[in-house]
């Protein structure tokens, strides 16, 4: 987002806002099942939710944590980077003629 910043200037307040509003809606405070079942696919839209959920499994439950949580968690990390990577390398041979 950084590297598109440099670019589109306003890309730091949707980024802010973005951040603020898929913090209210990651289900830190309360657990997944008090979504209602017919938003819960939106919640599962969320990319914080695989990461909440199994820290969670982790701290209050007493059996091991859900493998595919896990995966789904490491695919979406390891995703981001490669396209953000991937992003930064396409959009840094511009950066000195913008700034």
């Amino acid at each position: 987002m950084a590297a598109l910043g440099v670019y589109v200037r306003d890309v730091g307040y949707v980024v802010g806002v973005g951040l603020q509003v898929l913090f209210f809606a990651t289900p830190i405070f309360y657990p997944l099942s008090a979504v209602p079942e017919r938003f819960r696919w939106l919640a599962h839209l969320n990319p914080l939710t695989p990461c909440v959920e199994l820290i969670r499994s982790c701290l209050l439950s007493s059996g091991p944590p859900d493998p595919q949580l896990f995966l789904v968690g490491a695919g979406l990390g390891a995703a981001s980077l490669v396209l953000g990577y991937g992003w930064f390398l396409y959009s840094r041979r511009g950066f000195a003629d913008v700034i």
